[in-house]
């Protein structure tokens, strides 16, 4: 659960990163996802959308301006993996 707003922005990030991540191996062959399913990937996202959801819905958010909506992905740059 999201309780704060550093918890919020690095949810954020990581909902971006999965988004990236699930298009991309929806775009390769199926034998290049070495055991990963889309299935799986979409779940975390729902997961993270729903956690988002509930922080927002709580007030709690500070939301994003249009300008950082529209910033490019880092691709998960600088991520731990």
């Amino acid at each position: 659960m999201i309780s704060s707003q550093k918890e919020y922005q690095k949810a954020r990030d990581e909902l971006r990163y999965l988004t990236d991540w699930l298009s991309r191996l929806e775009s390769e062959k199926a034998t290049a996802r070495k055991g990963l399913t889309t299935a799986s990937i979409r779940k975390m996202i729902a997961r993270l959308q729903d956690e988002l959801a509930e922080y927002e819905a709580a007030g709690a958010a500070i939301l994003p301006t249009p300008e950082e909506r529209a910033e490019p992905n880092d691709g998960g740059a600088g991520r731990e993996t």
